[in-house]
């Protein structure tokens, strides 16, 4: 860990997300930069190959009618004293887990990692899913996106949102003078 990160090493965070394997490869790239990491999910897991003992995990429900989930998640970042909560996907799992922030007033910050299909099929689907999307977007502190595209279709989505960070995974920049010849 380099000096930049050695004071993330004494926190901890919460991840929210689906028990799929990008959110999993994600949780066990961070974890040795904290001290804890709370992982919030749909699904049982249990790391036998990695390692990872300091990450706890929290099996809920996130289906969209299932409202006392939102004591469930209040009640988990009240316990481990989150200051920060990192959301992926904006659906159900960011709907239900900033709900639970906005409506307990926790003071905790939000970061948003939008996947595609959040924002380039979910708001499509009906104008419920739509206001869904928005009220997500609309109430994370900072929202990330892998495309200029998306970022265009977030700022489309809820023009007034916060902060907005554009991250292009495995985009190298060009040299300076690109031969194409």
């Amino acid at each position: 860990m380099n000096e930049t990160n050695s004071n993330l090493g004494n926190k901890t965070i919460a991840l929210v997300g689906s028990n799929s394997i990008h959110t999993i490869r994600y949780l066990l790239a961070i974890a040795p930069y904290f001290k804890q990491i709370i992982f919030i999910t749909n699904a049982p897991w249990q790391d036998s190959k990695h390692n990872a003992n300091n990450i706890v995990t929290y099996t809920l429900s996130f289906k969209l009618l299932n409202i006392p989930i939102r004591r469930q998640i209040a009640d988990i970042l009240r316990k481990h004293q989150i200051q920060l909560v990192h959301i992926q996907q904006a659906n159900s799992y960011a709907y239900h887990t900033l709900k639970a922030i906005k409506s307990h007033k926790l003071q905790c910050k939000t970061i948003l990692t939008t996947w595609g299909s959040d924002i380039l099929i979910l708001p499509h689907k009906n104008i419920w899913f739509k206001h869904l999307v928005q009220f997500n977007l609309n109430y994370a502190d900072i929202i990330t996106s892998d495309s200029l595209y998306m970022s265009g279709q977030i700022r489309n989505l809820a023009p007034c949102a916060k902060q907005l960070h554009t991250i292009n995974f495995g985009i190298q920049n060009y040299p300076d003078s690109v031969d194409m010849t």
